[in-house]
């Protein structure tokens, strides 16, 4: 999936992104999954 947001950066900054966000991963790992708070909205105009 990470791959579909970088293909447009040099392979130097690809890399870059790709260890923070192993790093950010890592980092809020729980044992039991990578928990994060999140919201979504679905907006339908007519």
């Amino acid at each position: 999936m990470i791959d579909v947001g970088v293909w447009r950066l040099t392979p130097p900054d690809a890399e870059r992104a790709r260890t923070g966000l192993r790093a950010m991963l890592a980092a809020h790992d729980s044992g039991d999954g990578v928990p994060f708070d999140s919201a979504a909205w679905i907006v339908t105009a007519k």
